[in-house]
């Protein structure tokens, strides 16, 4: 009699227990092999009798070594459902066709009760590894919630591994510098120290291979895996078994977990799922620990950094504290004993500040500078090429124009870090570290030089825009007068005018005058110095080229001479030289919707350019020229608007009152003549081929209209007619330059009226 148990997860076939002519028969295993003959049958759920020998050499069932041959026997499968977790089996040796219906009816209800013992012993089983590994988890979990030291939560994770999965040794492995290489950050089990000792190359070895792939695996026979290789000082291990979880945070791998075990139970996909959990928790830990790391990084960066601010604000005339705690401050959050600030005034490298922990170090590398540009050491290399330097070993450079390198035993440092400080494309500086430690400073180190490059630019530019702020403190003030009388005149551009030429006379220290674009040419409307006073041009000068206003006007854009007896000045501008009061003129024009309307000039008798910056200045005062001219123009507009929407509500009153027409002709006339300042208004009205006058008015008021006056519709005749009969409006500007009807010669003798305008 035999029970034969199948492991599920490893498809093993365990012969737990079977006994033959009473003694008991030592336990075997087999690989489950689904298409077997026997196996197939069984899988059916239904018992497999064989009556005789030929039956069962039929099914392949053979006689195991050191038994006796049988004559007959039955297979009763143990079924969960549908699936075939074991099978009973029972022998004869002393008959054929010796099992009945009887006997296999019997020995399937003992293999229906054991299937319902089995099923409920894995699942208690299940159910109290569940509850451990739960339980481990949740104990993980209050590690990484009770501790940030990467160490010390890493150690209880790889404990747990070990305990729970019952193997010999555990491990996690991290990345050293360079990330292709692994180290034991924690280790257990008897071959601990060989673990730790051991380096990991990605992509060697099975574990290697892993962390290269990124994907966990379990091996329950390393000396068959082919990546196999063995860990020196360790011997050869028998039946061992080995799981591997990569510690992967999206698409990168960050380290592995690893255990091994040598004889016993091979691992199953639990236990690897397991283990993948527990690498979760692991990959957290990672997270936390690198995240507190960084944020106390950058708490020390953000307060040195606050630090330079601090003494930036309290320093906005002088840079020479910044520089110094800018020195102290890098040297310390790089790790560096020496911190320096360079000041480059475009032509040699002077030292602007030094902290350092060897006095005779620092006096020599000051008796270097200054220094121009060049090889001579990490910060004339900075300057020379714009570009950060950063030198791992002095003693390694091979530059005999390297001078630096004759001090560096005595200051007692190996490595150099050097950063320019930029201003727009222009070096200010260079700030630059040096520590005994050989190697290049990491980015980390070249993003805080930066960050202090940039401060001290900040310093650099504050001193110069203090004074810079003066001077735009008068700008801002003469700019708030003009726009101050622009406010309170509203109808007259001449008051904002004068404001506008006097202000830039005063802040550019030269005559200045304004001219608008009249049907004339460029009129001078205003100017800061007498009308007695040198040539500077008549009070209408003409468009053209001749004249650097004219050329300004028709250019559209912002000019200059420097000098007009320069020979690179403009041919008109040495032409008139000599009868010119000023030897250097600068103009902006008036530009509206993109046309100038004018100009502004400003002039000197000494030579010399303005700057862009008074140039634009100069370009605000012509804006405001503009602004003055457009709110004229818009209060006129305006009034004229509002004048024409009330005289046209007017007229509508009286339209709609009477039915009587009258009334309305009286209307419009009367407004026609105070709307427009015309002498007379008529409105006639058409009867048949004849029109007579039905209102008229002047400025006195409506006049009596000839009630005899009726006109013949005849073009040749009179100007109504004309626009009656053409249906259109007729504009005649001059009597005097045309001929008149005998009709409009009679009105010219007694009106003296010269000009008429007629809407049909």
């Amino acid at each position: 009699m035999a029970i034969h148990w199948r492991d599920e997860k490893t498809e093993i076939v365990h012969s737990l227990y079977m006994y033959e002519h009473g003694r008991r028969l030592a336990p075997r295993t087999q690989a489950y092999v689904p298409d077997k003959p026997i196996n197939r049958a069984l899988q059916s759920g239904k018992p497999v009798v064989l009556g005789d020998r030929a039956a069962m050499d039929a099914i392949g069932i053979k006689t195991m070594p050191g038994t006796d041959d049988s004559l007959s026997c039955v297979f009763v499968p143990v079924m969960v459902g549908e699936r075939l977790v074991a099978a009973i089996s029972i022998e004869s040796f002393e008959r054929e066709q010796a099992f009945g219906e009887t006997e296999v009816h019997l020995l399937s209800t003992i293999a229906a009760s054991m299937g319902v013992a089995l099923e409920n012993a894995r699942l208690f089983d299940e159910t109290q590894r569940r509850a451990r590994e739960s339980s481990a988890l949740s104990e993980v979990g209050r590690d990484l919630s009770s501790s940030l030291d990467l160490a010390t939560v890493m150690d209880r994770i790889a404990r747990h591994a070990k305990e729970l999965l019952g193997a010999g040794d555990s491990a996690i492995f991290l990345p050293e510098a360079g990330g292709t290489t692994f180290r034991a950050i924690v280790a257990h089990g008897d071959a601990a120290d060989q673990i730790r000792a051991t380096t990991i190359v990605a992509g060697q070895g099975i574990i290697g291979q892993l962390l290269q792939s990124g994907q966990p695996e379990l091996i329950n026979d390393t000396q068959a895996d082919a990546r196999g290789i063995q860990v020196a000082g360790t011997d050869a291990r028998i039946d061992e078994r080995l799981m591997v979880v990569p510690l992967v945070s999206g698409s990168v791998v960050e380290g592995a977990m690893a255990i091994w075990r040598t004889g016993g139970q091979p691992f199953d996909r639990r236990d690897l799922e397991f283990l993948v959990g527990l690498s979760r928790q692991a990959t957290v830990a990672l997270h936390n620990a690198r995240l507190f790391d960084e944020t106390k990084e950058s708490l020390e960066r953000q307060t040195a950094t606050g630090d330079v601010l601090k003494v930036i604000s309290e320093s906005p005339t002088d840079v020479q504290p910044v520089f110094d705690v800018i020195a102290e401050r890098a040297a310390r959050l790089t790790g560096a004993e020496y911190g320096w600030v360079f000041r480059f005034d475009g032509e040699l490298i002077h030292v602007a500040s030094s902290h350092g922990v060897n006095a005779q170090g620092v006096a020599a590398a000051r008796q270097l500078f200054p220094m121009p540009p060049g090889s001579g050491s990490a910060a004339a290399r900075s300057v020379r090429d714009g570009a950060v330097v950063n030198i791992g070993d002095v003693r390694a450079e091979d530059d005999a124009q390297y001078k630096v390198k004759s001090i560096a035993d005595l200051a007692g440092f190996r490595s150099i870090l050097s950063v320019p400080m930029w201003r727009d494309e222009q070096i200010l500086g260079v700030i630059l570290v040096t520590r005994a430690q050989v190697g290049q400073f990491g980015d980390k180190a070249v993003d805080l030089l930066r960050t202090f490059a940039s401060q001290a630019v900040i310093a650099i530019e504050n001193v110069r825009l203090f004074n810079e702020t003066q001077e735009a403190l008068e700008r801002q003030t003469a700019t708030a007068d003009v726009l101050r009388v622009i406010s309170g005149s509203p109808t007259d551009t001449q008051p904002v005018f004068d404001a506008i030429v006097q202000s830039a006379a005063r802040l550019f220290g030269r005559k200045a005058a304004l001219r608008t674009l009249e049907a004339d040419g460029l009129r001078r409307r205003a100017r800061s110095y007498s009308g007695g006073d040198e040539f500077h041009g008549a009070e209408v000068m003409p468009i053209d080229r001749e004249s650097l206003v004219g050329q300004t006007v028709l250019e559209c854009r912002a000019l200059q001479v420097a000098d007009t007896h320069a020979p690179t000045a403009p041919p008109y501008a040495r032409a008139h030289a000599d009868q010119l009061a000023f030897r250097s003129i600068a103009s902006a024009p008036l530009v509206r919707d993109g046309v100038a309307i004018g100009v502004i000039a400003v002039s000197s008798p000494e030579p010399g350019a303005l700057s862009d910056k008074q140039m634009a200045l100069l370009a605000t005062y012509a804006d405001q020229a503009v602004i003055a001219i457009e709110n004229v123009r818009l209060l006129n507009e305006t009034t004229e608007a509002l004048a024409s929407q009330t005289a046209s509500a007017d007229i509508l009153r009286v339209i709609s009152s009477p039915t009587d027409v009258q009334p309305v002709f009286d209307a419009i006339v009367a407004t026609a003549v105070k709307r427009l300042g015309c002498d007379i208004a008529i409105v006639q009205i058409c009867s048949g081929d004849t029109y007579s006058p039905k209102a008229m008015a002047t400025p006195a008021g409506l006049t009596p209209v000839p009630g005899s006056t009726v006109m013949p519709v005849d073009p040749e005749a009179n100007f109504p007619s004309r626009a009656i009969v053409g249906r259109t409006m007729l504009h005649l500007r001059d009597w005097s330059a045309i001929e008149l009807p005998a009709h409009e010669q009679a009105r010219h003798e007694q009106l003296g009226l010269n000009s008429t305008l007629y809407l049909p």
